[in-house]
């Protein structure tokens, strides 16, 4: 997956992942590196549905709304 965002001032990004009828656990922390971001997940089981949600954490420590996917495989 890929992501880009211009705000100013992320620190990190934190990536979220469940099964469809699941829990959102915290699964990555993404250290700001540039502007496009990009994550290959390969800790998944074909025939399942997976949702993703990432948000920025600021170097202030606010957060920006999540935003979610969701990934058949």
């Amino acid at each position: 997956m890929y992501w880009s965002s211009k705000e100013k001032d992320i620190y990190e990004y934190e990536l979220y992942k469940k099964k469809k009828d699941g829990q959102y656990i915290l699964y990555k922390v993404f250290q700001y590196e540039k502007e496009k971001m990009s994550f290959l997940d390969d800790n998944i089981n074909p025939g399942n549905v997976y949702l993703y949600s990432i948000r920025a954490v600021f170097k202030d420590g606010a957060t920006s709304t999540f935003k979610e996917i969701t990934v058949t495989y």
